[in-house]
């Protein structure tokens, strides 16, 4: 049995390209497949700072 090829495409938006550095961000990514329609991809980019204080926030909250 062959499997098919998966390509994915992700467009980053053009203001995080300009956001300094750029190794700080952290890219997460879903993909919804469907065999009767386009395969959705929907991605999040999030700062490694902005997860640090929200997990810091979490564990004081507990």
């Amino acid at each position: 049995m062959k499997m098919a090829r998966k390509q994915c495409r992700v467009w980053w938006p053009r203001q995080l390209s300009d956001y300094k550095p750029s190794s700080n961000l952290l890219l997460f990514g879903w993909c919804m497949h469907s065999f009767n329609s386009l395969d959705i991809v929907l991605a999040h980019a999030t700062s490694t700072l902005e997860i640090s204080v929200n997990r810091q926030q979490h564990d004081i909250q507990m």
